[in-house]
């Protein structure tokens, strides 16, 4: 097992219009496990080198590596994808949304998570039906959807690691809800979307 914390600082200060929000801080396990360790190996070869010829091969890997975060990122769920989930009156039902949108692709349980709020499971739901005009699952099916169907446009991932990654058990149960929801399968889904 190997944990890496990767961090980029910018010599040159990035402009409030250069970038739409804070840089993002993240947990992920890469998709391109590969490419990553690639990398790695030969960031770990070149360690010593201080030649122009390594310095320059050190910038490329460091920005591949910045390449793989970016396109990780941008396959997690963020608020902007939950159109018609705006914010509510109901200052703990927004804390939770915020909270489904960060863990969607998680293993995690409703009771849990109205227990944590203070809630019962009946409550929970009531409230957040309430405040969002939908169940909290629904949202959380919604997210997941959206972030398998990213990943099977954008990668040449299998169904079945879409489908871990997206907080679902199995390929099997993932192409079910997404066939219910998209109303085509995933395996349909890539060949007619992807370019």
């Amino acid at each position: 097992m190997a944990i890496h914390f990767i961090t980029f600082n910018f010599y040159f200060p990035l402009k409030e219009r250069d970038i739409e929000s804070k840089m993002p801080t993240f947990k992920v396990s890469p998709t391109d496990k590969i490419r990553l360790m690639s990398n790695f190996s030969y960031l770990k070869m070149l360690n010593l080198s201080s030649d122009t010829r390594s310095l320059f091969r050190k910038k490329w890997i460091l920005n591949d590596l910045w390449l793989l975060a970016c396109s990780e990122w941008e396959t997690m769920p963020r608020e902007e994808d939950l159109a018609g989930f705006s914010q509510t009156e109901d200052e703990l039902m927004n804390s939770v949304m915020s909270w489904l949108i960060r863990k969607a692709d998680t293993q995690f349980n409703i009771s849990e998570l109205s227990s944590y709020v203070g809630l019962s499971q009946v409550q929970f739901t009531r409230r957040f039906q309430r405040a969002y005009n939908t169940s909290p699952s629904e949202v959380v099916r919604t997210i997941r959807i959206k972030k398998a169907a990213k990943l099977l446009l954008n990668s040449n991932m299998t169904i079945e690691n879409i489908a871990k990654k997206c907080g679902y058990d199995n390929g099997f149960y993932l192409s079910k809800v997404f066939k219910k929801t998209m109303g085509i399968s995933p395996s349909e889904f890539r060949q007619k979307n992807r370019i």
